[in-house]
């Protein structure tokens, strides 16, 4: 079957239809501190559940969504850069995303939040987490910022680039959110909305997987980080100027005079609670 074919196979039948008598389970993906647990807060409101992974000492955090067409049960997992298991967080994450984690079933699509003011380094996640297949809607929090601070993003040039839809919000502005709504709502209703993404990877880091052979961890990350920037150019990213407090502090650390000063204080200060405090 063609890539084309496939694509549109994906679109006929609503996940919810899929899932049974369950309620379409969505799994919020992001780096730490992207914004994803205030998104999760503003989409879900006070109907949340919150407790531990079985065995694990993760917190495991669930939420309802009340739609017109039916409710959507939401998960918030922990803050990843990644999904290779080399701390905890991350071995949960890709055990829920995966389908192997006790208690859990996989998510039935993924919302990936990005903060779209450290976009360029952020889009490394992107690959390994489309590469999963699952429907995707990628959301950029941090609009607010992004103006205020004079940067800037084409989320169509962005989203042509992923294979999937991107949106701009402010995640602490519920009416940004119509698009993230949307989505949730063609879980039941099917659509374009949730197709399956296209299976996208670094392309030399999936082809040495494919014979056995994986790349080394630098050059995975340095592809990935590569192709990161790469989709921050085609989507015409702008880096946000510096926020104010971070020039005031450059402006003194920098300083010629009041640098070197600043050092040796903060110095004297380690010194002083080390042996005398």
């Amino acid at each position: 079957m063609s890539e084309t074919a496939r694509s549109s196979a994906a679109l006929a039948t609503p996940v919810a239809e899929v899932a049974g008598v369950q309620d379409p389970l969505v799994a919020l993906v992001g780096p730490p501190n992207s914004g994803k647990a205030t998104l999760f807060n503003t989409l879900t409101g006070l109907r949340q559940r919150v407790a531990n992974y079985p065995g694990v000492t993760v917190e495991r955090r669930s939420g309802v969504v009340n739609e017109p067409v039916g409710s959507v049960e939401v998960i918030d997992l922990p803050g990843v850069h990644g999904l290779s298991p080399r701390s905890l967080d991350q071995m949960v994450t890709r055990d829920v995303l995966m389908g192997s984690q006790e208690g859990d079933r996989q998510p039935d699509a993924l919302i990936l939040v990005l903060d779209a003011t450290r976009l360029r380094s952020q889009l490394m996640l992107a690959d390994p987490l489309l590469g999963l297949g699952l429907p995707t809607l990628v959301v950029l929090t941090m609009a607010d910022e992004l103006k205020r601070r004079a940067g800037g993003v084409d989320t169509e040039s962005l989203g042509a680039e992923l294979g999937v839809e991107v949106t701009l919000v402010n995640a602490r502005d519920a009416a940004t959110l119509g698009t993230v709504r949307r989505f949730l709502r063609a879980l039941h209703t099917g659509g374009e909305e949730v197709r399956a993404c296209p299976v996208i990877a670094v392309a030399e880091a999936a082809a040495e997987h494919q014979q056995g052979r994986p790349l080394p961890v630098v050059d995975l990350f340095a592809e990935r980080r590569k192709r990161a920037r790469a989709l921050g150019r085609s989507a015409g990213f702008q880096d946000p100027r510096p926020s104010r407090m971070t020039r005031r502090i450059d402006a003194l650390a920098l300083h010629r005079f009041g640098g070197p000063l600043l050092f040796m204080a903060v110095v004297g200060l380690v010194f002083e609670a080390i042996f005398s405090w």
